[in-house]
């Protein structure tokens, strides 16, 4: 028999593993989760660890994500079978401060993609905190299904339905907040 493990999923037994973040932030947790969303659903284009879906056994498909199929709500949590997108613990560890944390990004030794991970989610976190995001451009209509669809889009041309009416790809996205950060530096 071979078995055979990449990262942050068991294909064999169809369980996955966290790679755990932290953000610290001012803005109440309710506001900065649903805003937060967006650019965690896009960012797997350049953070995903690259892998296989680990629930269609009939044939492998490579996915860009494959800890992003096992997220089951949007903001909730994260228990084992119960994962969300946005951990809502309440676990400040600090006085003055709300602590995001976060169990949702794939195990990725890429040093590059670790670094991009953190950085762009941090500075998403403190242009959300800062009122400099403008989140509702990016929302989107279904987030975890939009989540699916990124993870197994590997031509990155996907069009996600956001709540505005509008369509994006998450590269859009990604490139909103890029504009949100260059527009805050002035």
């Amino acid at each position: 028999t071979l078995a055979v493990r990449k990262g942050n999923v068991d294909y064999g037994g169809r369980t996955t593993f966290a790679s755990h973040e932290n953000y610290l932030h001012h803005r109440p947790p309710a506001e900065l989760q649903p805003a937060l969303a967006p650019h965690l659903v896009s960012r797997i284009v350049f953070t995903g660890a690259g892998g296989f879906d680990p629930f269609n056994r009939r044939r492998s498909r490579f996915v860009l994500s494959p800890r992003a199929l096992f997220m089951r709500s949007v903001a909730a949590t994260s228990a084992p079978g119960g994962l969300a997108l946005v951990d809502g613990r309440a676990q400040p560890h600090c006085a003055g401060f709300h602590r995001q944390h976060l169990v949702c990004a794939d195990a990725n030794r890429s040093h590059l993609s670790m670094f991009l991970r953190l950085g762009t989610t941090a500075l998403v976190v403190a242009l959300i905190d800062a009122g400099c995001a403008e989140a509702d451009e990016v929302k989107l209509v279904e987030p975890l299904q939009a989540l699916v669809t990124v993870a197994r889009d590997t031509t990155l041309r996907q069009r996600l339905d956001l709540a505005s009416g509008r369509q994006a790809t998450a590269l859009d996205i990604q490139r909103h907040y890029l504009r949100q950060a260059r527009r805050s530096l002035v």
